[in-house]
C-alpha cells in the first residue's frame, strides 16, 4: 500500500548515521522511500530519485568521494553509483585500519624509548638525534654528567675541574679578578 502523496521531507531527512554501513543505510533508505513515496523502486524515474536521495544522505566524506570519483553520477545507473559508494567505504575502512596500525606503532616506539632511557639510567639530552652537541641546547663542553666534570674549564679562574658557578676562587663584591 503506497501513500497517495509523497512525503519528501521524511525521505530527505533520512541520513546515514556515523558507524552505519552503506548497505544498512541503503536498506533503511529503500524502506523509507517505499513507505513515504507513492512511487515504486522498480521504475527508472523513481530509481533515479532514490539514487539521488541515497547519495545526498551519505556521510559527508563519503558523499564527496563518490561525487568526485563517479563523474556523471546523476545520469549513471544506481548500481554503478552504488559500486562507487561501496568502494569509498572500503577505502575509508582501510585508511582507518592504517591509522590504527600507525598509532599502535607510535605507542610501541614511545614505550620502547621510555624503557630504554630508564634502563640506561641517564636521560638523553636535548637536541637532534644521536649527534652530540647538535640542535637546541648546544653547550660548549658537551654532556654534563659528573664523570665528564673533570674536563670542564672554569671561566672565572681558568682551571679544570669545576664550573664558574662553583668556583672556589670566586671574587667577593669589592675584589676584582686578576689574570
Amino acid at each position: 500500500m503506497h501513500p497517495t502523496r509523497t512525503d519528501w521531507l521524511k525521505i530527505h531527512a533520512t541520513r546515514q548515521n556515523t558507524g552505519e554501513t552503506c548497505d544498512d543505510y541503503c536498506s533503511r533508505m529503500e524502506e523509507c522511500f517505499q513507505k513515504h513515496s507513492s512511487l515504486t523502486v522498480d521504475n527508472p524515474a523513481p530509481g533515479d530519485l532514490l539514487k539521488t536521495s541515497l547519495v545526498n544522505g551519505l556521510l559527508p566524506h563519503l558523499k564527496d568521494k563518490v561525487m568526485a570519483s563517479c563523474v556523471g553520477w546523476e545520469r549513471s545507473a544506481t548500481t554503478i553509483v552504488w559500486e562507487h559508494v561501496k568502494h569509498a567505504e572500503r577505502q575509508e575502512n582501510q585508511k582507518d585500519g592504517k591509522k590504527q596500525v600507525k598509532l599502535e606503532h607510535v605507542k610501541l616506539m614511545f614505550y620502547q624509548a621510555g624503557a630504554g632511557a630508564s634502563r640506561q639510567g641517564v636521560a638523553r639530552g636535548r637536541g637532534c638525534g644521536n649527534r652530540p652537541n647538535r640542535g637546541r641546547g648546544r653547550s660548549r663542553g658537551g654532556g654534563g654528567n659528573q664523570q665528564q666534570l673533570g674536563q670542564w674549564r672554569c671561566y672565572t679562574c681558568n682551571q679544570l675541574g669545576h664550573l664558574a658557578r662553583d668556583c672556589p676562587n670566586m671574587p667577593t663584591e669589592g675584589e676584582e679578578m686578576t689574570q
